[in-house]
């Protein structure tokens, strides 16, 4: 089934429902997705650490690497 054809299916559903607690859930998850957008401080941070990663200024660890320094003792 294609995706127009998918939509109209579920409007109808939508329309032959009186369920208004399935209508408030599909509502709110709609909604979740729309305002789903990073804030541009988060794309900034993102955006930064690309830039360092494709010029070489990352340190990355193995997993063993990371666990022998996350149960290292201070």
């Amino acid at each position: 089934m294609n995706l127009e054809a998918e939509k109209i299916e579920l409007i109808q559903l939508l329309l032959d429902s009186d369920n208004e607690e399935v209508l408030k859930e599909i509502r709110q998850l709609l909604q979740r997705e729309q305002n789903a957008e990073l804030p541009d401080s988060q794309i900034a941070e993102l955006d930064r650490r690309l830039k360092k990663n494709a010029e070489g200024q990352m340190k990355f660890y193995s997993l063993e690497e990371f666990e022998n320094r996350l149960y290292e003792p201070r």
